[in-house]
């Protein structure tokens, strides 16, 4: 299964309640959809280019893989984090 889909499986689960949790989770995942377009325009780009760089959209002036990575973090969720294997 690949990782888009286990974000589709995961947004069918995500919390509704309290309202705080259902907005975390769900802006986690918006972040982890955003994330993967990223690297699905980086590969693109390296088929045409070998040398093209992967570049990340910014969330709060920094990676937005910072935030993804963070929220798994606080959550105890380290397998939930991004791999790591761009940069």
């Amino acid at each position: 299964m690949c990782i888009r889909d286990r974000v589709g499986e995961l947004r069918l689960i995500a919390p509704s309640d309290p309202p705080e949790s259902a907005e975390a989770v769900n802006e986690w995942l918006d972040d982890w959809e955003v994330h993967l377009e990223d690297r699905n325009e980086y590969a693109l780009r390296l088929a045409a280019d070998p040398e093209a760089r992967f570049t990340e959209t910014p969330k709060a002036e920094k990676q937005i893989s910072r935030a993804i990575d963070s929220f798994a973090q606080v959550n105890s969720m380290v397998s939930c984090s991004t791999p790591g294997d761009v940069g």
